[in-house]
């Protein structure tokens, strides 16, 4: 685990009034906020209610509406939120204005097409504008400059809202921007666990990257699932750091779990994290020595995946990264041999085994390297 907050990131929803903008970007919040994600979101009626009161609709008004906006979507950004923006934003150039200010931007037509958006217009204002009881109305008497190459493209007239939810959660796990919001599909109680872990673990990012925490136990899950354990083995790898880092109770993993998967979780938990370093690793190596084979099996893929993420880091950071740990690396690949010596002793059937040599022996080589 790691203090670092995530990145932050501004989906920006544009499109005409009444085009799904806002029900689209509170729908994909949803499905952030069920990763781990911190979701903010700035809407258009929002702020001219409570930031921009003193605005009208004039194109220079409209310029400092948005102007606000992406300025508090530049610091919701900057401090890890993941902001999903709903507002009109009819000129190009006031929209390159916010991707500028705020850097990580990512642009969403909502494409609808005008006669569709007056249909679902339960304020009636595009009648009204046409009538010419409302000036400055975008569609009907100012403009709507359609980005010419946007991030993402959707048409809420065409897919419902889960089509296009879809459709802008895949171009961002596509993009590696976020993780996969239901990496077991068909599998309810994977599901269910993962999305346990996934809030449990909220706020925390994987040291190293500005990615959530979760893409740990969700790629330890995964080991196991690739070689065939059985579910509550895998589910003991989605929450295997929860007790330790997170503040969960063992009652709470019993229900979402059930008792197999939390016995394992707490077979691999660190037994006090207050206690200095060589001394908790000790009582751990004590733990795996009494520990079941399906604890050592989840151990096993932690450590692997524990590993592969240093050696990525080191590549990437050299010593910059090492030196982030309390512990040399000198201790910590020594710890993480012995580790492997006492599963290997326990349990030398272990499926995890030779990919753990493996991956241990490049660590070595690459730890040689870098002093």
């Amino acid at each position: 685990m790691n203090g670092d907050q995530p990145t932050g990131y501004t989906l920006w929803f544009t499109g005409l009034p009444c085009s799904g903008k806002t029900t689209l970007a509170q729908s994909v919040g949803q499905e952030l906020a069920k990763i781990g994600y911190p979701v903010e979101y700035i809407d258009g009626d929002l702020i001219r209610k409570n930031l921009t009161k003193d605005l009208g609709f004039s194109k220079e008004d409209r310029e400092t509406n948005i102007g606000r906006a992406a300025f508090v979507a530049s610091l919701l950004t900057k401090h890890g939120v993941m902001t999903l923006v709903s507002l009109v934003s009819p000129y190009r150039s006031m929209r390159e204005n916010a991707k500028n200010l705020i850097g990580r931007f990512i642009e969403i037509h909502v494409s609808c097409p005008i006669e569709v958006c007056e249909k679902r217009d339960t304020k009636g204002m595009y009648k009204l504008a046409c009538e010419g009881k409302i000036r400055n109305f975008t569609g009907v008497s100012d403009p709507f400059e359609e980005p010419s190459a946007p991030d993402l493209l959707v048409h809420s007239d065409k897919n419902s809202i889960g089509e296009c939810t879809r459709q802008v959660i895949d171009y961002l796990v596509g993009k590696g921007i976020v993780i996969p919001p239901d990496p077991f599909p068909g599998n309810k109680f994977l599901t269910q666990v993962y999305r346990f872990a996934a809030r449990a673990h909220r706020g925390q990012t994987r040291k190293g990257k500005n990615l959530p925490y979760i893409v740990h136990p969700l790629s330890v899950a995964k080991k196991l699932e690739s070689l065939k354990y059985p579910e509550h083995v895998i589910a003991a790898g989605l929450l295997h750091d929860a007790l330790e880092d997170t503040g969960c109770e063992i009652e709470e993993i019993e229900k979402v779990a059930g008792k197999k998967a939390a016995k394992i979780v707490s077979e691999v938990t660190d037994p006090d994290k207050t206690v200095p370093w060589r001394r908790r690793k000790a009582d751990y190596l004590a733990k795996l020595k009494k520990a079941s084979k399906e604890a050592l099996a989840v151990s096993c893929a932690d450590k692997i995946d524990n590993i592969e993420s240093i050696i990525e880091n080191v590549r990437q950071s050299g010593k910059k990264f090492t030196d982030q740990f309390s512990t040399g690396m000198k201790q910590k690949t020594q710890n993480y041999a012995l580790i492997y010596k006492t599963i290997r002793a326990r349990d030398p059937r272990c499926r995890l085994l030779d990919l753990y040599r493996e991956k241990l022996d490049k660590l070595g080589t690459l730890f040689q390297t870098i002093h």
